[in-house]
């Protein structure tokens, strides 16, 4: 999939589907749902970029004992990533995105995780062969 369509796909995703989960809040506007879609793939990028160079210099750090932590935890990653993104994004926006709790973070980075799956071209390329 193209960058444009993965972020039309993000905007849809905060627009439609992040306001049906109890306790979040999103703002309505054209712009405002653009705005979160843009910040979010920002912070995605980013949060992934620290999180990889800190798994980095942990391992380096203990000469490879780190590792015994950071697999199993990378098994995890696939919804803490995406709720810590969301976190941070709220704290960055606090008048266009809300949510009442961990719950409700958690929730919705989940349903953000099943975005990434469904637009990822790594996971497509697998299932098409």
């Amino acid at each position: 999939m193209t960058i444009i369509t993965r972020f039309a796909l993000t905007a849809l995703f905060f627009a439609f589907i992040l306001p049906l989960i109890p306790g979040v809040t999103v703002a309505s506007g054209f712009s405002a749902i653009l705005l979160l879609a843009f910040m979010y793939r920002i912070a995605s990028i980013l949060m992934t970029l620290i999180c990889l160079y800190l798994s980095a210099f942990a391992t380096a750090l203990t000469a490879g004992l780190a590792l015994l932590i950071l697999i199993p935890a990378s098994m995890l990653s696939f919804w803490i990533l995406p709720t810590l993104t969301l976190a941070a994004l709220e704290h960055l926006m606090p008048l266009r995105l809300s949510f009442s709790g961990w719950i409700a973070t958690s929730l919705a980075g989940l349903a953000m995780f099943v975005l990434h799956l469904l637009t990822d071209a790594r996971i497509l390329k697998e299932t098409r062969n």
